[in-house]
């Protein structure tokens, strides 16, 4: 199961710090990005981000109210893996999946909030490459786990037993095994890193 660090970031201060703490790390990295609509944070942008991380791939998550809009934007940074958009936040799924992200050679991610029923995304599902799995409400750090969750991992695990499952929000030492138990291709992990006193052990830690 591959630990992911999630870097959510409200202005350039924020991103620098956070990019000092993950200076051990050389990995992948989970960049958020909210617009203040969909989510109430407004983090920093394209612009910022490309050149804080111009060596690692990067999964772009994007908490935006206009993903077809927004997405166009990211596609030509070298580095970018993934496109990650909510199902809440268009009716425009399959198109924005075919045309805009694997037409442009990338992955695509669809992302799910607690609230939303599993349901929503049978329409789209066998065309995504990941299905991103929200157990925090999106926006901030430190959101508290929602073990309701697990229960939806299952059933995507279930009935499409070979898509990438990423989940993301209050993961950490304590509920990470269960999640490698459930299916999960992915963790991604933000304050149970970035906010421990040493945030290399504590990958290591989770990690194991």
């Amino acid at each position: 199961m591959e630990i992911i660090p999630s870097v959510l970031a409200k202005n350039e201060e924020e991103l620098a710090e956070i990019k000092k703490k993950l200076d051990f790390y050389s990995g992948p990295l989970h960049i958020d990005i909210g617009d203040g609509q969909f989510v109430s944070t407004i983090t920093v942008g394209r612009e910022e981000i490309e050149r804080a991380f111009l060596r690692q791939l990067l999964d772009v998550h994007l908490m935006v109210s206009n993903p077809g809009d927004v997405i166009p934007l990211w596609m030509d940074i070298p580095n970018l893996r993934t496109i990650i958009f909510h199902i809440e936040s268009t009716d425009k799924a399959p198109e924005i999946i075919d045309t805009v992200i694997k037409g442009n050679a990338k992955l695509a991610g669809v992302a799910i909030n607690p609230e939303t029923d599993l349901s929503t995304l049978n329409y789209v599902i066998n065309m995504a490459d990941v299905v991103h799995v929200m157990t925090v409400h999106p926006g901030d750090y430190g959101g508290k786990f929602l073990p309701a969750a697990v229960s939806k991992i299952r059933d995507i695990r279930a009935k499409h037993p070979t898509i990438k499952i990423s989940v993301d929000g209050g993961i950490n030492k304590d509920n990470i095994g269960l999640l490698a138990k459930v299916g999960v291709s992915a963790c991604v992990v933000g304050s149970a890193i970035l906010q421990s006193d040493n945030p290399e052990q504590e990958f290591k830690n989770l990690s194991i």
